[in-house]
């Protein structure tokens, strides 16, 4: 499992990944979005599948400089919104 693209919710509407981005029979491509603006899950779980990404998430945090260091609220609707 690979991270192939990581960026802000605004940083990915307008830049985002190559199109080289593709997955092998041997690999899976992972996104991270941070500091996502509203309730965009739908439009991201169709970037995520537009871009061949297998396994996505989204968080809002990020504002303090670290995307990272609590969970998701819309942790409930990634999870029911599975890539396939």
């Amino acid at each position: 499992l690979i991270v192939s693209y990581e960026n802000t919710d605004e940083q990915r509407a307008t830049n985002p990944p190559a199109q080289y981005n593709t997955p092998t029979d041997s690999t899976k491509l992972s996104v991270l979005i941070y500091k996502m603006r509203g309730n965009g899950v739908k439009n991201l779980i169709s970037f995520a599948r537009e871009h061949h990404f297998s396994y996505i998430y989204f968080t809002e945090d990020g504002a303090d400089g670290n995307p990272w260091d609590s969970v998701s609220s819309y942790l409930d609707q990634e999870a029911s919104a599975a890539l396939k």
